[in-house]
């Protein structure tokens, strides 16, 4: 039998999958991952040249992860790689292309399109009042806080930044 932890950690994770399933779902029809419109969405953002080391602790994701997701979207022309010196990876900036840009606004277009636009995400997270969604944005940012300081205590290097 399962500790209530586990079982906690057992939830969490299949939530997680669910709702990221039901996204990639939304998503597929405009050839890009989740992953690849989760930094889309960072680089939108942004005003102006990213380094991917940021990207990275946003991403809550090593940094060879997002290099290789940064790849495969230049790539696709989604984003470019700005580099101050030639050849130099720990040197590159990233940047949107006209392209990502276009992706991106189709994809909040399409969102916007359905049915009183909730897309998936907004479907989802409509099964909470306004205060149990303010409830359970606190619960999550305490819990990531935990885990970081866990990580942290146990000399772990991986540290994404809290906003």
């Amino acid at each position: 039998m399962l500790s209530k932890d586990y079982r906690i950690l057992l939830l969490m994770q299949q939530v997680v999958n669910a709702v990221k399933k039901a996204r990639r779902n939304e998503l597929l029809p405009h050839g890009i991952t989740l992953e690849e419109f989760m930094v889309l969405y960072i680089l939108q953002d942004a005003e102006g040249p990213v380094i991917p080391s940021r990207i990275s602790h946003l991403l809550c994701q090593e940094r060879n992860t997002v290099s290789t997701h940064l790849d495969r979207m230049a790539r696709k022309n989604l984003v470019k790689r700005v580099r101050n010196f030639k050849n130099d990876r720990r040197l590159t900036r990233v940047t949107i292309t006209t392209k990502g840009k276009s992706i991106f606004g189709h994809v909040q277009e399409a969102q916007a399109r359905k049915e009183k636009g909730k897309g998936a995400l907004t479907s989802i997270f409509s099964s909470f009042s306004r205060e149990e969604y303010e409830q359970f944005s606190e619960f999550l940012l305490r819990l990531r806080k935990k885990a970081l300081e866990e990580i942290e205590t146990k000399g772990l290097k991986w540290k994404p930044p809290v906003p």
